[in-house]
């Protein structure tokens, strides 16, 4: 049975960062994920998204260069292109945190972690094996969060055209039209990047304001400008229906004393997506 100083469950920011400090103050040190080292922010979450805005902050731009005095004739947009790139940048910020476990002699052991003990963890591999690892001194617990639909509200993530801001980062071609349901940091992002791309965006939020955790002047700000790019934004909405097809998405939303029927075709592509806030 493998014995370490102290075990982290969870390899993202917190764990892995909290890990390197461990083993620097000399602690024999283990981290555990079932998912890459680096956790959400760096392969799902912060840094893929990051990327993807660069990319659309070209796009915008090369869509007003004339104003600049730079012609560039007929400009086409590829979404994939800019997604496989978004990879690429996370996959590179993978094997950074993996170097930096190898620098400072840290373990990673991929597969899913449950304590058994007050000193022992059980980790179950994706071959669906079991190992048991011992923690002299400390277990960590650093596992984060999670991607979740909204089946209350009939919208059960499907992978096709319910999606998650997971499936969102790496899809190969964008859909026509999109609908966001939340519009805080991780929703504003999308609205943005997808918009960029050509599809039509709509973004759907339950509070008064978009950015509802932030500065009141930003929101604002924000939602003004979404508005003159031609985003459709409904603040203080509500679903009150959700129809869900193979190829498409029917919401009915109530906002501004209004109730509205949404129709999104994706024509096989996801074009709903869910963003309560990165995989809360």
């Amino acid at each position: 049975m493998p014995s370490f100083d102290v075990i982290f469950i969870g390899a993202g920011p917190a764990g892995y960062v909290g890990a390197i400090r461990c083993a620097q103050l000399g602690l024999s040190t283990a981290v555990i994920d079932k998912d890459k080292a680096g956790g959400t922010c760096v392969a799902w979450g912060c840094i893929p998204a990051k990327a993807l805005l660069a990319a659309s902050a070209i796009a915008t731009q090369t869509q007003h260069a004339a104003e600049f005095g730079v012609l560039t004739g007929e400009v086409k947009f590829d979404f994939g292109i800019a997604s496989r790139r978004a990879k690429a940048v996370s996959d590179q910020n993978i094997k950074g945190v993996e170097f930096l476990f190898r620098k400072n002699k840290i373990t990673f052991v991929t597969g899913a972690a449950r304590i058994s003990g007050k000193n022992s963890v059980i980790v179950k591999t994706a071959d669906g094996k079991e190992e048991k690892h011992e923690a002299r001194k400390a277990i960590v617990i650093a596992t984060g969060s999670r991607v979740r639909g909204l089946p209350q509200a009939g919208l059960e993530l499907n992978g096709t055209t319910v999606i998650s801001s997971d499936e969102a980062l790496y899809m190969p071609k964008l859909a026509q039209s999109v609908a966001i349901v939340g519009a805080g940091a991780v929703g504003c992002e999308f609205a943005d990047v997808f918009h960029a791309y050509g599809a039509k965006v709509t973004l759907i939020e339950m509070m008064p304001v978009i950015l509802p955790v932030e500065d009141a002047e930003v929101s604002a700000t924000l939602l003004r400008s979404f508005r003159k790019r031609g985003m459709d934004v409904l603040v203080s909405a509500k679903l009150s229906g959700a129809k869900v097809g193979r190829d498409g998405v029917t919401l009915t939303v109530e906002a501004g004393g209004e109730k509205k029927d949404l129709i999104s075709m994706a024509h096989r592509h996801p074009l709903l997506l869910q963003c309560p806030g990165w995989r809360a």
